[in-house]
């Protein structure tokens, strides 16, 4: 059965089967879900949207984050629909649910040549001790590393040697890039009452994302050294076994060498198998981390998948 709804002139169209969140009874989680579904249907994108992320944040459930992306999709916020569906696609595939997945990966497609991609150009040579945009911190790693954005107008804010400054570009609805000069000149310098100022969040102010994400980076390439090591000593003890056994006996020294050798091949393969992932989900959620700012609720893993 498919459902159509409308907006702007955009066709949303829903099949129930990879929408609909599975439930028993109606919790607020729920309830927030169908609001925002009814909010949909009757062309109010922009509050279903906080609706659909409303209810993610008390209970996790992959058709809601489905919805929640296309809600995303027909507000024009490129950039947060897109990672959005590569959330998605990352939890379907883990979860076995091919259909969600593989329509996931569709929509990756279409949305990527609608991204527009900004270049933050910082001055040379200043030191910077923090950066934010949309209120949101960035990491050092992706600095001076095209991000995608939604269309609209940013804000970028920069402490540096103790000054704040802030300076606000427009991102077109057109895909490309997009390179944005940095000022930290007192035309651009915040007072220190300034409500446009960092505010943090939460205690630390760290986003627990960007510790996943880089905790999961360093395992993978912790396990791929591990695996190249392991390879490496391997191929060593395999000349071992060339020189000590022939088509028909081999020495103490050769049986060794081959049990170890062995044992080495086998873990290699395991590290890498491991690692790989690993790395490649770390570094998604760092993407993930980047392109959407957190909200004040955490995501809860719960039963209604």
């Amino acid at each position: 059965m498919h459902r159509r709804f409308f907006s702007s002139g955009i066709t949303f169209v829903v099949v129930s089967s990879l929408f609909a969140p599975a439930h028993a009874q109606q919790s607020p989680a729920e309830k927030l879900f169908q609001e925002g579904r009814d909010l949909v249907q009757s062309g109010r994108v922009e509050e279903a949207c906080p609706k659909f992320q409303e209810s993610l944040a008390l209970e996790f459930a992959m058709g809601t984050l489905l919805n929640l992306a296309e809600c995303e999709a027909i507000a024009g916020r490129t950039a947060t629909a897109w990672a959005r569906f590569g959330e998605l696609e990352k939890k379907a595939r883990f979860a076995g649910q091919a259909d969600r997945e593989e329509y996931a990966r569709k929509r990756i497609e279409e949305l990527a040549p609608q991204l527009t991609y900004v270049e933050l150009r910082l001055p040379k040579g200043v030191p910077v001790e923090r950066l934010e945009i949309d209120e949101k911190e960035l990491s050092a790693a992706t600095y001076g590393h095209p991000l995608p954005l939604d269309p609209g107008e940013h804000a970028v804010v920069v402490t540096s040697e103790g000054s704040t400054y802030r300076t606000t570009f427009e991102v077109p609805k057109a895909g490309g890039r997009l390179s944005v000069d940095i000022e930290l000149g007192d035309a651009h310098r915040l007072s220190s009452g300034d409500k446009s100022q960092p505010s943090g969040d939460g205690a630390s102010g760290v986003d627990p994302r960007h510790v996943a994400g880089w905790i999961g980076v360093a395992l993978g390439v912790v396990g791929l050294g591990v695996g190249t090591y392991m390879g490496a000593r391997a191929s060593m003890l395999s000349d071992v076994v060339d020189a000590s056994c022939d088509d028909r006996f081999c020495d103490a020294d050769g049986l060794e060498a081959f049990d170890q050798g062995k044992t080495l091949a086998n873990g290699a393969t395991i590290a890498f198998a491991i690692s790989g992932p690993v790395l490649a989900a770390g570094t998604g959620v760092l993407i993930w981390a980047t392109v959407e700012p957190r909200t004040s609720a955490s995501i809860q893993v719960a039963g209604r998948f």
